[in-house]
């Protein structure tokens, strides 16, 4: 189950038979964009207009602009409600079973019940010695590091 839905088919057939035609996409800890059927919706954007125009300029249509590089400027009035929808549904899931705090650690490990080859997983193949820096402690200091999306001017786009 995540999220209430259950996701069995999912993950034994294959990505085409979910029983969800919507994917929630974070950067970082901030809700980017919402994907339903066609459209995408940005809710991160660098444009300055955006909803103030009138004119949602986050709407993309997938089929069309796979690169997401010209926002749809007709009116999308039959989306906009379901999109807003979605993420106050989101929001309120999300308000009701917050996230976990982010860990860092050495991938693969810290799993109960892992299996020879998850286990395996967790060494990594190369010598730590021949790196100019030991990627353990990289990883122990991730938490250091500020999520800032202003230090990407192209962040959204």
């Amino acid at each position: 189950m995540i999220d209430g839905l259950d996701q069995a088919s999912l993950f034994l057939n294959g990505d085409t038979h979910s029983r969800r035609d919507y994917v929630f996409i974070y950067a970082g800890p901030n809700l980017g964009a919402s994907v339903k059927g066609n459209y995408k919706r940005h809710w991160i954007s660098s444009d300055p207009v955006g909803e103030a125009s009138g004119i949602p300029a986050g709407f993309y249509f997938l089929p069309a602009d796979p690169r997401e590089k010209t926002p749809m400027l007709v009116n999308m009035i039959h989306l906009k409600s379901p999109f807003n929808r979605m993420r106050i549904r989101h929001e309120l899931w999300k308000k009701k079973y917050p996230d976990l705090p982010e860990r860092h650690g050495v991938p693969w490990t810290g799993i109960e019940n892992a299996t020879p080859e998850v286990k395996a997983l967790s060494k990594p193949n190369v010598n730590l010695k021949d790196l100019p820096f030991d990627p353990l402690e990289y990883i122990e200091h991730l938490d250091e590091l500020p999520f800032d999306t202003t230090l990407d001017p192209d962040f959204g786009q």
